[in-house]
């Protein structure tokens, strides 16, 4: 099994060796790894597994390349072992998860129209499934199309009222569609359930500083501040609105 050595990148050039392995787990692993590295030099680095002799190589490869260009020469290996990849994950279909698999397969492949299907059909599987409602409204959000990603959200916290993730998600999706005070109360429950989310909380209070509720958003940094060291871009944020406030004691208490 012959593989390039003309691999720009330091990672290919360290697993090139692996993909020629006599152990089928090595080789599994190559491909795996293999997705941390830029597409052009793991297409060139993986090709050869396309053809392996174990179906579990071939598939694997698969996955790796989905999102990766594959010039005319490996079409054909790539596509049969793609029907191979597509073939193993309907095995799953019939759990939420294993239709969500095949979404975000056809996500990484650019087929969007595809992937909005396996979604829909993920979530009426199971609805109680996150991600398949985070994918599926990035795809809305990608498409252009708000009102239904509106509609999955609102599906998705009736089923999953506590789920962090998907409240951020639907008040960047709220703050997109210029409603700030409503995204505002979903990343106040996003950080209401996942209180140490920072990234969760910093962008809530961003919201508030954009409403002008400093002192909601002082009074929470302030708290927060009582039970562990505020980060960098928390203190600066804090002495911004304590200024525009006009409140030099939580000032000075953000400073020091």
């Amino acid at each position: 099994m012959e593989v390039s050595t003309d691999l720009p990148s330091t990672m290919a050039q360290m697993l090139a060796p692996f993909v020629s392995s006599d152990e089928a787990l090595i080789r599994i692993a190559v491909s795996e790894a293999s997705k941390a590295i830029e597409p052009a030099a793991r297409a060139k680095l993986i090709a050869p597994l396309l053809t392996d002799e174990l179906r579990a190589v071939r598939v694997a490869a698969a996955d790796a390349l989905a999102d990766a260009p594959v010039d005319a020469a490996l079409s054909a290996a790539f596509n049969r072992a793609f029907a191979e990849l597509i073939k193993a994950n309907e095995l799953s279909s019939w759990r939420g998860e294993g239709r969500a698999n095949q979404g975000l397969l056809h996500m990484r492949r650019g087929e969007l129209d595809k992937a909005e299907q396996q979604y829909i059909t993920a979530i009426s599987i199971d609805p109680y499934f996150s991600a398949s409602y985070i994918n599926l409204t990035d795809i809305y959000r990608a498409t252009m199309q708000p009102q239904k990603a509106q509609q999955f959200y609102e599906l998705a916290v009736r089923n999953l009222p506590k789920d962090a993730t998907i409240r951020y998600s639907y008040g960047l999706h709220l703050i997109r569609q210029g409603k700030t005070k409503e995204a505002a109360e979903q990343f106040e429950l996003s950080v209401r359930y996942q209180p140490d989310d920072e990234q969760n909380l910093y962008v809530w209070l961003l919201t508030l500083d954009s409403l002008k509720q400093w002192d909601k958003g002082l009074q929470l940094l302030l708290q927060r501040q009582q039970s562990r060291p505020l980060s960098a871009r928390l203190q600066q944020l804090g002495m911004d609105m304590a200024q525009k406030a006009g409140n030099r004691e939580a000032y000075q208490r953000l400073k020091y």
